[in-house]
């Protein structure tokens, strides 16, 4: 289980190192003008744009908080069951 929280560590830190911890994604502010002004684009342009940079932002520091939740419980796990194995061997 440690090698499964170790690798799972590696990943993480390659991802923050990549994309940061969303604050950087969250002071994306594109705006609807890019996409264009057909009816469709700028139905997406109001959605993707204006306050969707800090949502994309805000989610993804949730993922990055979260996947480091289950390398801690990953970890506390292998705690555990070292701890039950000592015991049983009567250590």
């Amino acid at each position: 289980m440690r090698v499964i929280a170790e690798e799972l560590a590696k990943n993480i830190e390659a991802v923050e190192k990549a994309g940061g911890n969303g604050s950087a994604i969250a002071d994306i502010h594109v705006g609807a003008i890019p996409f264009g002004q057909w009816t469709d684009a700028k139905t997406f342009g109001a959605a993707a744009g204006d306050s969707a940079g800090r949502q994309l932002g805000q989610v993804y520091a949730e993922f990055i908080q979260a996947y480091k939740s289950v390398i801690a419980a990953v970890e506390a796990s292998a705690g555990n069951h070292a701890e039950a194995d000592m015991r049983n061997e009567g250590a």
